[in-house]
């Protein structure tokens, strides 16, 4: 019992290690968890809202070509108060490349519409890095939870 818990020790260890080593170039965090905790940040030109703090960690890390996000405040920017960065934007173009694309394995079909047929996702994990990866061809939005109906639907060519 007593090596049982000098393993526990160990990791905790072990965790608090890794958690409180700082960012290299190399290192930067690449998976954040899929909680919803927005944050609004500035980059001296406008506002974006990014999923959590780890999200607007990340894609400052990884993208130093361009202008840093600061961050403003907790929650999603304001519309109607702040400048919300459009998607012409060059620094949200190269920040936007980074599509989340760490979906699970886990069948849990969606029914997506891009305006002319409808397409299966295998969940909507996939249907969002469709969306973001092909994000200069039409958007994918979610009609319905399962396969799409291909008695009922026109389905996409693929």
């Amino acid at each position: 019992m007593n090596s049982f818990y000098g393993i526990v020790l160990i990791a905790s260890a072990l965790v608090l290690v890794a958690q409180s080593a700082p960012f290299s170039d190399s290192k930067c965090p690449s998976i954040c968890t899929a909680i919803w905790a927005p944050v609004c940040a500035h980059n001296g030109k406008c506002h974006k809202t990014f999923g959590s703090s780890c999200n607007l960690a990340s894609e400052n890390c990884l993208n130093k070509d361009v202008e840093e996000f600061t961050f403003k405040h907790k929650g999603e920017c304001n519309e109607t108060q702040d400048n919300i960065c459009s998607d012409e934007s060059e620094d949200v173009k190269a920040l936007d490349t980074q599509c989340n694309q760490m979906c699970t394995f886990i069948y849990k079909p969606v029914c997506a519409h891009n305006g002319s047929c409808y397409q299966t996702f295998p969940s909507t994990c996939v249907l969002e890095s469709s969306n973001c990866v092909n994000r200069s061809q039409a958007k994918f939005n979610h009609i319905s939870d399962g396969e799409c109906n291909s008695k009922q639907f026109n389905i996409c060519e693929q």
